[in-house]
């Protein structure tokens, strides 16, 4: 949620930790929701981790790449 994002990244501003990984599904040529993209440009300014998947099996390879 985004509370639980904002939570995030008071941590890692005032700890560094913990590292911040967000997926987010890619949108079916849709353009890009407001919030949705607010969160990639703090995740960029902390250069934390954004990423977009396109189906759960995208999701499941990203997060095994992610996290060896």
């Amino acid at each position: 949620t985004r509370h639980e994002f904002q939570i995030a990244i008071e941590s890692f501003v005032t700890e560094g930790h913990p590292h911040i990984f967000v997926y987010s599904r890619k949108a079916d040529g849709e353009q890009d929701n407001h919030d949705i993209q607010e969160i990639r440009d703090v995740i960029n300014n902390y250069n934390q981790y954004y990423t977009e998947y396109n189906d759960i099996q995208d999701l499941r390879n990203q997060i095994i790449r992610d996290f060896r």
